[in-house]
């Protein structure tokens, strides 16, 4: 930014700090691309939320392969980061993106940040070492996905998440 528009954002932030503090980190967010991922394979919720409600399907990465080895754990927060404009912005940066409430702990978040969003960002075929399917995964969709499995240059195990008999929970058993 030029001098003038430090300048000009420094007054807009001066005179309604919220909203031009929200602009710029929607305006971060938006030239990021996020890869979220998890920690954990067998979370109720996060099927729930994020697999279209057991229907849907769990990559497994090795996380010693690139690009997952660069990924970086979420802190888990009753309050927002703050912002100061002395402070080293980087840091600031990565502290809004890698920051969430902490409700959400339950997610184990990791992230992968890459500097452009619109992006397509490969890894290496034996990075994918495991596919689970949904509890409630379609007899059809699982057929598709073995498809791409077999296409592709990947190998994972397979897998099946199914409902635990013994607690709430998810019991993830090899499938053939």
């Amino acid at each position: 930014l030029t001098r003038v528009q430090r300048r000009e954002l420094v007054q807009e932030f001066l005179q309604n700090p919220y909203d031009t503090f929200e602009r710029m980190s929607q305006d971060l967010a938006n030239s990021l691309g996020i890869l979220s991922l998890s920690a954990r394979r067998d979370s109720i919720l996060m099927w729930s939320h994020y697999a279209n409600s057991h229907r849907g399907f769990c990559l497994e990465f090795d996380t010693t392969k690139s690009p997952f080895n660069d990924a970086h754990s979420i802190k888990y927060r009753q309050d927002r980061p703050r912002y100061t404009l002395s402070a080293d912005h980087e840091n600031q940066n990565a502290q809004f993106v890698l920051t969430k409430y902490q409700d959400w702990a339950y997610e184990e978040e990791w992230r992968i940040i890459a500097l452009k969003g619109q992006e397509k960002y490969p890894y290496f075929p034996g990075a994918l070492t495991g596919v689970i399917f949904g509890c409630y995964m379609s007899d059809c969709d699982k057929a598709k996905m073995k498809n791409w499995i077999n296409q592709s240059r990947c190998i994972p195990l397979l897998y099946q998440a199914k409902r635990s008999a013994l607690h709430f929970g998810l019991d993830i058993e090899p499938s053939n």
